[in-house]
């Protein structure tokens, strides 16, 4: 059985890196096309209601492993996004000297692997048991 792999990252440009580095994976964009210079600010200020729009995204994708590529000033890692949407709001607690983030969150009925890179090129740590 082939893992479903999700990729969250900011911007539609990383879905062609993907490609091109031949990682076979879903991809969200997480700014879906919003102006800010902090992505954490869509989700709490601009447009809130892509926290539901995005959650029922990863929801009906049912994916196996999540990676979040990315890093944001006031919040480490963007995936911090995603460890929100489904409920943790203290994911990288005591792990904000690492060079990767890593929690389990719980996407319907199902734990799932979280992983959070500053980018593509921390991929190696994805694969972090």
């Amino acid at each position: 059985m082939t893992e479903k792999l999700l990729v969250l990252g900011d911007g539609p440009g990383l879905k062609n890196v993907l490609e091109e580095k031949g990682i076979d994976a879903h991809y969200i964009d997480l700014r879906k096309s919003y102006e800010s210079e902090q992505i954490m600010d869509i989700y709490e200020v601009i447009a809130p209601e892509m926290c539901g729009v995005v959650r029922e995204e990863i929801l009906s994708l049912n994916p196996d492993k999540i990676v979040g590529v990315g890093r944001s000033k006031d919040y480490l890692w963007d995936a911090t996004i995603v460890a929100r949407l489904f409920g943790q709001f203290n994911s990288w607690h005591t792990q904000w000297e690492d060079d990767f983030g890593h929690t389990v969150i719980k996407v319907g009925d199902k734990s799932v692997p979280l992983y959070a890179i500053e980018s593509l090129e921390d991929w190696e740590y994805t694969n972090e048991k």
